[in-house]
């Protein structure tokens, strides 16, 4: 979700580089549909987006079932700004405007981020060697 051209522009220069599928939307109900059908691993949110609150759209979007990285757009980036989004389940914070290289670092960590905490839910939901020798799985 973001609002500014330039910074769509920039982030679609970025993602062909980078081999991203990135999908854009025009409000915050199109952003949870599309986070979910695609279950997207990383949103990028426009803190200043137009009429949205982006504490709430922060919860809302991170506590989504396959549990995006979540990663607020914003002109500030201050330590209380950081906790309040970690707080709130959000991942960190890209300064604006969208730089090349931080943006690119950002969502590199995001993803080997989001990919190993999938892998370690995955291996958590099979039955362990223990369970299968107790004939408990």
């Amino acid at each position: 979700m973001l609002a500014d051209r330039h910074e769509r522009t920039t982030l679609t220069a970025v993602s062909t580089g980078e081999k991203w599928d990135v999908n854009y939307v025009e409000s915050f109900d199109d952003a949870r549909a599309s986070s979910n059908r695609l279950a997207a691993p990383v949103i990028l949110l426009d803190r200043d987006w137009p009429g949205l609150e982006w504490r709430v759209a922060v919860e809302t979007l991170a506590s989504s079932p396959h549990r995006p990285c979540v990663i607020l757009s914003s002109k500030v980036s201050d330590d209380y700004l950081w906790d309040e989004l970690i707080r709130l389940g959000g991942y960190d914070i890209v300064a604006k405007p969208l730089g090349t290289g931080e943006i690119v670092r950002i969502v590199r960590l995001a993803l080997a981020f989001w990919r190993n905490m999938a892998s370690v839910i995955s291996s958590n939901s099979k039955p362990s060697l223990l369970q299968k020798l107790e004939g408990r799985s």
